[in-house]
């Protein structure tokens, strides 16, 4: 559970409240694996993943599109298996997985496939335009890592390293220029990045990352394994770079910060999500309703979706209730909801006037200080002219000598 201070229209209309993070599942097929999911908005987003025949083996891909913040998902199959799908605007987005790579221009109602001119199994992709964008990948014969460049929304695209044995799982970039990726060589590997948009890459010597994340130029987190007597799964935290490492927590499944502050990963092993609101000092665990966490994506603190290996797309949802200062538990509306009238009463002397607000923030109704000890109001739902109000939420505001509470309406005609 967060607080926050929530400010509605006017500067001295503030409320302490209570945001309940919940995980649900929007949507459920176990005929699928869902590999990676994105949005550019709350309501805009895609999932991309395969289907596998009776041995397990991915055979064909799905693509699933949202333009209602997951409420409705639209199915699309493709050919090949898909782990990784991008989008930079409502309409241009690119999609890769097995010796695939797919563009749309509407919004993935309909997919063309670019030619990349060698057989690599890429897992991820991001554009940080609609022109320049990277896809990372293995090779599928040699077995060698491999980054592909393109500076022109994907119509060529141009191998950039193929350099050493390995696999590149994760990519990130925290602007057009700067960007990382992790090479996987069983328990070893390293970093690599760029500083012109993924043209040329600079290898950092440190351990072998499945997922990686940075929110600037020298704060980043990754989750490698480790083995020092037993086998565990860990997030490590960088402040250079990349350049050196710290362990954190144990953790083992994909991260998302939304900025330096706010955080996510996953413990898959423990079906756990993990959060942070201050830079990874502290960590809450919260339940995961669903299996294997393959990708998590937010737009923003509230809103934030996860793909699962399992067929579900979850979900995160921010619910808000309203936090009363008990310092004022003297103040007391009473019925609420109310029908006709409501009795608004308080015995503080501090108090200096009461006001209630529409949902817009608009003033609606108010009364000043009486100099009286006890201050008892009924009040039947009418505004400054007498005229009956709508039903619906409103807000009364209780002025303190010091302080400003704020405590729910509902008017229910």
């Amino acid at each position: 559970m967060k607080h926050l201070l929530l400010i509605l229209g006017l500067s001295n209309l503030i409320m302490s409240v209570h945001v309940y993070a919940v995980w649900e599942i929007q949507y459920s097929n176990w005929d699928y694996n869902l590999n990676g999911v994105h949005f550019v908005d709350t309501l805009h987003g895609w999932v991309v993943g395969d289907s596998s025949n009776l041995y397990g083996e991915p055979v064909s891909g799905v693509i699933l599109r949202t333009v209602d913040g997951g409420l409705h998902w639209e199915c699309m199959r493709v050919t090949r298996p898909l782990n990784s799908v991008c989008f930079v605007d409502t309409l241009h987005g690119w999609a890769v997985g097995d010796s695939i790579i797919l563009h749309t221009e509407d919004g993935g109602i309909s997919w063309i496939e670019q030619d990349c001119h060698v057989d690599v199994r890429l897992y991820k992709v991001i554009f940080v335009n609609r022109d320049t964008g990277c896809a990372v990948g293995q090779l599928k014969r040699s077995l060698k890592r491999c980054i592909l460049y393109t500076a022109d929304g994907g119509n060529t695209w141009v191998v950039s390293d193929t350099a050493a044995y390995g696999a590149l799982i994760d990519l990130w970039f925290v602007d057009e220029n700067h960007g990382w990726t992790s090479i996987l060589v069983a328990l070893v590997g390293g970093v690599l990045r760029t500083c012109d948009g993924g043209i040329t890459w600079q290898s950092i010597p440190c351990r072998g990352f499945e997922y990686i994340c940075f929110t600037d130029l020298t704060h980043g987190w990754g989750v490698a394994q480790v083995i020092d007597g037993a086998e565990r799964w860990v997030l490590f935290h960088t402040t250079d770079g990349g350049l050196n490492w710290t362990e954190v927590i144990p953790a083992h499944g994909d991260i998302f910060f939304i900025d330096e502050e706010n955080g996510w990963t996953v413990d898959v092993w423990q079906n756990v999500f993990l959060h942070t609101t201050d830079g990874g000092i502290t960590w809450e665990s919260e339940d995961c309703p669903s299996l294997y966490v393959s990708e998590l994506y937010f737009v923003d603190v509230n809103h934030g979706w996860a793909a699962t290996e399992v067929g579900h797309i979850l979900r995160y949802v921010a619910t808000e209730g309203v936090e009363e200062h008990h310092v004022y538990d003297e103040v007391s509306i009473s019925p609420n909801p109310f029908y006709d009238n409501v009795v608004i009463e308080t015995n503080s002397m501090a108090l200096r006037s009461i006001k209630v607000y529409n949902i817009l923030g608009g003033c609606v109704k108010s009364w000043t200080n009486r100099h009286a000890h006890k201050w008892v109001i009924v009040w039947d739902g009418t505004d400054e002219f007498g005229r009956y109000l709508s039903k619906g939420v409103y807000f009364c505001e209780f002025e303190f000598t010091d302080f400003n509470l704020v405590k729910k309406l509902i008017k229910l005609r």
